[in-house]
């Protein structure tokens, strides 16, 4: 199963899509577009130990500009000004069916390639 790798190191990405809230990833590339309508693992990075925190089904992907995507910050919780904030428009991806591990799962360094987790875990979590 593929992981994306969402950063941690100021806002709690992670336990904000575990949690429904944050239901659009956001990138500036449309790094995601291969995994659309696929379940996808939530790689924690930023703090501490990379951990799979739980997967999510990534159901569609919209580019938005920056005036949408500043009128929808609620849907993908990036704070105004901050380094992941826009002025040009982003590449969304909608988040669904999140599903969190009781216990996250730290993954070595052997896993990674660029921004993504590769892993077989034999089977769905």
């Amino acid at each position: 199963m593929i992981g994306i790798h969402i950063n941690d190191s100021e806002i709690p990405y992670t336990q904000l899509i575990m949690d429904g809230i944050k239901r659009f990833e956001t990138r500036f590339k449309p790094t995601l577009r291969p995994f659309v309508g696929q379940r996808v693992e939530i790689v924690r990075t930023g703090k501490g130990k990379a951990e799979i925190v739980g997967t999510v089904r990534i159901s569609g992907e919209v580019w938005w500009d920056a005036k949408a995507f500043d009128y929808l910050r609620p849907l993908h919780c990036v704070p105004k000004d901050s380094k992941q904030d826009t002025n040009k428009g982003k590449w969304c991806y909608l988040l669904r069916e999140p599903q969190k591990l009781e216990k996250p799962i730290v993954i070595g360094s052997k896993y990674f390639t660029g921004n993504r987790t590769y892993r077989d875990l034999g089977g769905e979590i």
